[in-house]
C-alpha cells in the first residue's frame, strides 16, 4: 500500500505565500494559544509547510483551544474561602450538576472539535498532511514489517 495523494490528485507542492520565518504569537492569544501556535509553527516554518494564507485559521484554532484549555482549568480547579487555587476531580465537579448547568466542559468539547477542523482544513494535523502528500520526514517513513509485505505483493 503506497502513501500520498489518492490517484489523480496531485502532489504537494510549496505555497507561493510560503512564511520562511517563525512569526509571532499574536498577543491575544492565552498561555495555552501561544504555546500551540508556537509548536504547530516553529514544526511547520521550517519545512515551508505554512502559507501566510493559513495564519487567521492558525490563530483562530489556537485562540479555540486556549479557550478550550482555560474551561478544563475551570473544571480541574476552584478556589477556597482564602483565595487559594486546589485541584479537584471531576465527580466533586460535577457533584449535583446536571447536563444543563455544565457549560465549562460543553463549551471545552466545542472549541476543541472546531480547534481540530480548522487544524486539519489548513492541512496542519498528520493526517490531512498525509492526505495531501506532503513530504515525509525521512528519520520517520522507515516502513515497518506489514508494508514491507503489503509492498511484496
Amino acid at each position: 500500500m503506497k502513501r500520498g495523494p489518492a490517484p489523480g490528485m496531485g502532489g504537494w507542492t510549496k505555497p507561493e505565500d510560503a512564511v520562511t520565518a517563525t512569526p509571532r504569537a499574536p498577543a491575544f492569544l492565552g498561555k495555552y494559544g501561544k504555546a500551540m501556535y508556537r509548536t504547530v509553527t516553529e514544526a511547520l516554518v521550517p519545512h515551508g509547510l505554512l502559507g501566510a494564507r493559513d495564519l487567521p485559521g492558525l490563530e483562530l484554532a489556537c485562540s479555540a483551544y486556549n479557550v478550550a484549555r482555560e474551561c478544563l482549568e475551570a473544571v480541574a480547579f476552584e478556589y477556597g474561602d482564602d483565595g487559594k487555587k486546589r485541584k479537584r476531580n471531576l465527580s466533586v465537579y460535577l457533584r449535583g450538576k446536571t447536563s444543563q448547568n455544565i457549560p465549562e466542559l460543553t463549551n471545552a468539547t466545542k472549541l476543541l472539535t472546531a480547534a481540530r477542523g480548522l487544524l486539519a482544513e489548513y492541512g496542519l494535523t498528520p493526517a490531512s498532511r498525509s492526505r495531501i502528500g506532503t513530504p515525509v520526514d525521512p528519520k520517520h517513513s522507515a516502513p515497518d514489517d506489514m508494508e514491507e509485505i503489503l509492498e511484496a505483493e
